[in-house]
């Protein structure tokens, strides 16, 4: 705002569920049954939200709003199940500016196409293989030497560079809910 603050706040009408809901809220209900109706509305105070965080700034990028010791299920779509590849490299790069953004900094950072969940994932395994020097499978090896000249070229999911084909076929489950 114009005195210099800045803020996030989930808005949403989050129903309070029948304690009979079935599969974590994530089930319908027969409508004819009253005992299955919403008990109302979760109060806004108590959805997330922040003013003025600490390290000075805010990142939006379709990941989790809030740590997940919230108690209280924001759904099943993207927003509520952790970082995703994008959020994660969106607060690296905010971490690493230091100093405003220019407008040049921000196209710098929409174009970004840096894996970085991938990206820790190779360097994992190099450390494994180099350092440790752990008895990785005959797969893994010939992997890893696949990836040697993407991640020369920067961890780029970029069609151009030799490896991403493989990298896009990685699947990644980091976005999971689990129950407690």
């Amino acid at each position: 705002d114009r005195q210099g603050n800045i803020g996030y706040k989930t808005i949403l009408s989050l129903p309070i569920r029948s304690s009979r809901a079935l599969l974590e809220n994530q089930a319908a209900h027969e409508g004819w049954d009253s005992a299955n109706d919403w008990q109302g509305f979760l109060p806004s105070e108590l959805l997330p939200q922040v003013i003025n965080p600490a390290q000075g700034w805010l990142v939006s990028a379709n990941h989790r709003p809030i740590a997940s010791f919230y108690p209280v299920s924001l759904g099943i779509s993207t927003g509520s199940a952790g970082d995703t590849d994008r959020s994660w490299r969106l607060k690296e790069r905010v971490k690493s500016q230091a100093g405003k953004f220019t407008p040049e900094d921000v196209l710098d950072i929409h174009y970004d196409t840096v894996a970085s969940i991938k990206r820790d994932l190779v360097k994992l395994g190099y450390h494994l293989r180099d350092v440790q020097k752990y008895p990785l499978e005959e797969e893994t090896l010939r992997a890893l030497e696949y990836l040697e000249s993407w991640q020369a070229a920067g961890s780029k999911l970029e069609m151009s560079i030799k490896g991403t084909e493989i990298l896009n076929l990685m699947p990644l489950a980091f976005r999971q809910n689990f129950a407690a």
